[in-house]
């Protein structure tokens, strides 16, 4: 291809910059932005009797089961159908998992996971860890992404929050 017809093929901006969409750019241009909110978070400031395991053992917990319509988009069905944002319910997971040597559970922050946190510390040796889910509706952007970020900093606070090596997970 000619150097004439390379330059109509890509128009630049004054600043150099290719006016294509160049989507290895935007992901890394993405994956600096998110690092960098990251490095936002305390962590080194651990709260007193954080919960920090050797070598933790997790399991997702999906807080999206509401009521009965909530199980019709599922085959796989539990004995006992109910509702993730039940209190006594969760405190039964919760139970169940420690039992079986799970160590705490992977919540997707759109749920109940503030009060599965609460719970998790009152019922003393289990940990939450936030998932950020970038895929969500309302999360159409990094700037949004990061926006969650933020708001769980406090969140990644409380002495039931799930730390390895001192520092917060946090699950993409």
């Amino acid at each position: 291809m000619t150097r004439r017809a390379e330059s109509k093929r890509i128009r630049r901006h004054p600043g150099g910059r290719s006016s294509h969409r160049n989507p290895s750019a935007f992901l890394w241009r993405g994956l600096l932005a998110l690092w960098l909110s990251l490095a936002m978070l305390p962590l080194r400031q651990e709260p007193a009797h954080a919960f920090s395991p050797v070598r933790p053992i997790l399991a997702w917990y999906y807080g999206w089961y509401t009521g009965p319509e909530s199980w019709v988009k599922t085959a796989d069905l539990p004995l006992d159908l109910y509702d993730s944002y039940d209190e006594a319910t969760m405190r039964r997971q919760i139970r169940q998992a420690k039992a079986v040597g799970i160590d705490g559970f992977i919540c997707t922050w759109r749920y109940n996971c503030p009060r599965l946190l609460e719970l998790a510390g009152e019922e003393g040796d289990f940990g939450v860890a936030i998932s950020v889910d970038p895929v969500a509706t309302s999360m159409p952007s990094f700037e949004a992404v990061l926006a969650v970020i933020q708001q769980e900093k406090q969140v990644t606070a409380h002495p039931a929050y799930l730390r390895w090596d001192g520092r917060p997970v946090i699950v993409f």
